[in-house]
């Protein structure tokens, strides 16, 4: 499909364009394939489209799919059945992005931003541009509605056949020929018979005009009269697509003879021999970056200019292993090897030259250009010299030298300067001989440069030494005592490489080291080259610039860590690995290019192409949650080198700083807060400025932990806990509020019971005895006796009620252990016999009951200790089920229970026992004759009968 104007063919890009430079050779071109086992769709590569945001749709027989210059994306024709592994026919973008896609069997698809619309009422469309669509019914043009504007048998049309010229009328390929439509009318244009063959494709010519190709080759159509078509010499039918590049290369397309490239010098052809996936091409496309991508039978390719131009065999380079470089008065170089001769690099390319020794045993070591042009080649023989004319002679050695010189320098004066494995000669008529001065001893010679002020610098095993015609001065403070390799940049400063990894500067008599810790790569470095902007650095792992604003930026402390660039077989080298034996091994030519040796060839690098795209687009695709992990995949518009983009990334969830992503086009997050989540990614090409930013939503769901509902429940429940709390508190705070309460009543009743009663009784007493002081003397003195006793045994009661408060048992204290220890405290200190039994169950007694009964024991044991003075005393407390006996025996001389308990002043202690027990609805019994002891027996019910 193809539309003039042709600047409408040009997808407009921020993206540098470098199309394919027409001065390279087909070997040179970088070139990088995919196929079925890539993810490309199938290997039969049908037809090709760049769509405004840089993305690649790649047809072929078995689907189309997004390219992004690094993964392949399905695309689904049909979301409601799943189709997508359709042939497909052609492609074409439509306003508003809208993506046509034509099948061969499954009709014609629009794919939008919404999702897919099969058209299947219109059948198959086999070319479509500018809303053109050439169906089996007809041509038709879609704006609102689609509408016939003409009966051609579009079944005719095949591969590329539309194209809409400038005037607005079509040309289209049929069977009988090239037909032109204007309005709804058809003209047949050129018979196939005027052209030998079936037309095929057409193509816009840049400077006015068609190409065409049919299937006997390609023909040029003038616009000054399509009738006069001009064939092109040396391209073979059938040519199914034509693209001509921005430089003016026209490459042509054939159905089973490769691909070819016509200029204005020659015709080159291409096949699978040369780097073709395949040698059936069917589809061709130049993107918005110049590169050239094929579609064939076998895969699709890209073609780019490298940014590292290879030279090798393939060049007229016939040696791998290019070991020295020295440059001429004239601007070309020579390139010295090992066992493969001596080239000369001019203006045509590289051209072998005759050395005086055989190319198999000799070994190039290292060379320098006099003033007067004359070369001087190192080798395992000696030092040869080749005249201006051509001619060669071996040079005297220097007898005070021996072993291989490995470094040479004519300074600005004309002295040779020649140092190796027995250290540093100076000679000054620029001739190796006896009459030479040796400048350092016990060093290996590594590297020698002159500085803008004459002075001479040698890189030596054991460090570097700044010599002049009078003084040596050795440097120190170098990372390590053997330096590699020494460069001046513009600005007169000197830097080298040592065996440690990194690089130092010399600087006002200040030695600076810069290593991995400050952004360089941790691989040792080869060889240095002042670029101009920018130093050059040759490792084993490519070649890396760094542009000295860097570097004075991070002395000056305005740039934490250096961004090195580096350039490898992703750039075109056919080894990322330099070659590491001799200085220099890098050259910077007077047009500006770099060139540099590897172990695999010499590569050139043209810093002029490593321009930085501005303003980097990036692509974010939608993201994809996986339970609580989110992935999202972006890429960018710079799809034919997308190795250079880099990425960084941020989302306010994590940091408000960015975070560097590298190269890498995945990001995962996992666990994210719930919520919405905005993530924001940019791009830049290789150190150069971020493109703008592209951001995407991330929702997180909340977890039922996280939701408003769960929150508000949280709060329920921690109220209620809180609430619970406050009662358990207020419950705590009554319970010991009752019980300090009940402890007060239960004090309150004892002095009630005991001793109020008591000096009431007492008081009551002492009245009848004033009353019958004076009538009765007899009674007034037993009334004083009886007040007497009460004030005895009242206070025998107050002690005892003193006594259990500072004892202070447990509330929990059982009442048979109560009893025991009562017992025991009444006859200690006597010879009085004691007996403790219980039977029955055990039963848990209220505080009150406990207290009563304990009394009445207390009462009966003290009375029978007091009064009665037995020898023998038993306690007996008999839990039966409805209520507690209490049975308290002694052996003493008893008495008369009948008559001593009818009288008013009877032991006050039985009283009160008595009155314990009826509290709660029990009873006290109390037998006992003279001489035959006493029994005090007291029954207290279970039941929870309220106290009386």
């Amino acid at each position: 499909m193809r539309l003039f104007p042709l600047s409408l063919c040009l997808i407009a890009s921020s993206c540098p364009s470098y199309a394919l430079d027409p001065t390279l050779r087909i070997s040179q071109y970088q070139k990088r394939t995919w196929r079925i086992e890539d993810a490309l769709p199938q290997n039969y590569v049908t037809s090709l489209l760049q769509i405004s945001d840089g993305t690649l749709i790649v047809g072929t027989s078995g689907g189309a799919a997004r390219f992004d210059g690094f993964q392949f994306s399905p695309i689904v024709l049909d979301p409601s059945t799943g189709i997508s592994r359709e042939w497909i026919t052609s492609l074409s973008e439509q306003p508003r992005g809208t993506l046509w896609i034509s099948t061969r069997d499954a009709g014609l698809y629009e794919i939008s931003s919404p999702g897919a619309r099969p058209h299947s009422e219109v059948a198959v469309a086999f070319d479509s541009v500018a809303g053109h669509f050439g169906l089996r019914a007809g041509l038709w043009r879609l704006s609102d509605s689609w509408r016939r504007i003409s009966d051609l048998n579009s079944t005719d049309l095949s591969w590329q056949g539309l194209i809409v010229l400038p005037d607005g009328d079509l040309l289209a390929a049929t069977n009988e020929g090239v037909v032109r439509v204007h309005g709804g009318s058809s003209e047949l244009l050129i018979p196939e018979k005027q052209l030998g063959g079936r037309p095929l494709s057409f193509a816009p010519r840049r400077s006015g005009g068609i190409w065409l190709g049919t299937t006997s080759g390609l023909f040029l159509l003038p616009f000054a009269n399509f009738r006069s078509p001009q064939k092109i010499p040396s391209v073979p039918g059938p040519v199914v697509s034509v693209v001509e590049d921005r430089e003016g290369q026209i490459w042509a397309a054939t159905w089973g003879f490769g691909l070819h490239r016509i200029s204005a010098q020659s015709t080159v052809a291409i096949t699978s021999a040369d780097g073709l996936p395949d040698d059936f091409v069917h589809a061709l496309l130049e993107d918005s970056e110049g590169a050239l991508w094929i579609g064939t039978r076998g895969g699709l390719s890209r073609w780019t200019t490298p940014l590292a131009v290879p030279f090798g065999p393939t060049e007229n380079l016939s040696a791998l292993y290019v070991s020295a470089v020295t440059p001429t008065r004239h601007g070309t170089a020579w390139f010295g090897s090992w066992r493969n001769g001596l080239y000369e690099l001019t203006q045509a390319g590289f051209r072998k030259q005759p050395i005086p020794t055989l190319d198999l045993e000799t070994t190039i070591r290292s060379a320098a250009v006099s003033l007067q042009d004359e070369l001087l080649i190192s080798t395992t023989q000696g030092v040869c010299r080749r005249s201006a004319a051509g001619q060669w002679q071996m040079e005297s050695p220097n007898p005070a030298s021996t072993g291989f010189t490995l470094a040479m320098l004519f300074d600005r004066t004309g002295q040779l300067w020649a140092g190796g494995s027995s250290g540093l000669f100076q000679y000054p008529d620029g001739r190796i001989g006896p009459h030479g001065h040796q400048r350092l001893r016990d060093v290996i010679v590594s590297a020698i440069v002159e500085d803008k002020a004459g002075s001479i610098w040698a890189a030596t095993s054991q460090g570097l030494f700044q010599l002049t015609n009078q003084t040596t001065n050795r440097i120190t403070g170098l990372p390590h005592p053997f330096v590699t390799s020494l460069a001046e940049d513009r600005r007169g400063r000197i830097w080298g490489t040592t065996k440690a990894n990194g690089v130092f500067l010399l600087e006002s008599h200040q030695v600076r080291h810069f290593d991995n810790r400050h952004g360089l790569p941790p691989t040792p470095f080869y060889t240095l080259l002042d670029g101009g902007d920018s130093l050059w650095l040759t490792s084993p792992s490519g070649i890396y610039q760094v542009p000295f604003e860097q570097f004075d930026q991070l002395i000056a402390g305005r740039l934490a860590r250096l961004q090195p660039v580096v350039i490898n077989e992703l750039d075109g080298m056919r080894t990322r690995e330099c070659q590491n034996n001799t200085q220099p091994a890098a050259w910077r030519d007077p047009s500006g290019d770099l060139w540099f040796l590897t172990v695999r060839g010499v590569v050139r690098i043209r810093p002029s192409m490593i321009r930085p795209a501005e303003g980097l687009r990036v692509l974010l695709s939608p993201p994809v949650r996986e339970q609580r992990q989110f992935t999202v995949r972006y890429s960018t518009n710079l799809i034919s080198a997308p190795h250079r983009a880099e990425f960084r990334y941020r989302l306010a969830a994590l940091t408000s700083d960015w975070i560097s992503a590298g190269t890498d086009r995945v990001l995962r997050f996992s666990n994210l807060p719930a919520g919405a989540h905005t993530l924001t990614v940019e791009a830049r090409e290789w150190g150069g400025p971020w493109g703008p930013p592209a951001a995407v939503t991330l929702l997180q769901p909340p977890r039922f932990f996280e939701t408003w509902w769960f929150r508000i429940l949280v709060l329920a429940v921690l109220a209620s806990l809180l609430y619970l709390a406050y009662r358990w508190r207020i419950f705590v705070l009554r319970t010991r509020y009752s019980a300090v309460l009940d402890e007060r009543n239960r004090i309150s009743r004892e002095w009630h019971d005991t001793l109020l009663a008591g000096f009431s009784a007492i008081s009551w007493q002492l009245d009848a005895t004033l009353k019958s002081l004076a009538t009765e003397p007899g009674r007034a003195a037993a009334s004083v006796e009886t007040a007497r006793r009460m004030v005895h045994h009242y206070r025998a009661e107050a002690r005892r009620v003193i006594w259990d408060l500072r004892d202070n048992q447990p509330v929990s204290a059982r009442l048979e252990d109560l009893a025991a220890a009562a017992l025991q405290q009444a006859v200690q200190g006597s010879r009085i016999m004691t007996q403790f039994e219980v039977t029955g169950q055990p039963a848990a007694l209220d505080p009150d009951r406990r207290l009563n009964a304990l009394r009445i024991c207390q009462e009966s044991i003290a009375n029978a200790v007091r009064h009665a003075h037995p020898s023998r005393i038993a306690v007996h407390l008999d839990f039966q089920p409805q209520a507690l006996r209490i049975r308290v025996t002694d052996d003493g001389p008893g008495f008369d229970a009948a008559s001593h308990l009818d009288r008013p002043s009877a032991h006050f202690g039985l009283t009160v026992m008595r009155e314990r027990a009826r509290r709660f609805k029990g009873d006290l019994r109390i037998f006992s004759s003279p001489g035959g002891g006493t029994i005090v027996e007291a029954e207290i019910p279970f039941q929870l009968n309220p106290p009386q």
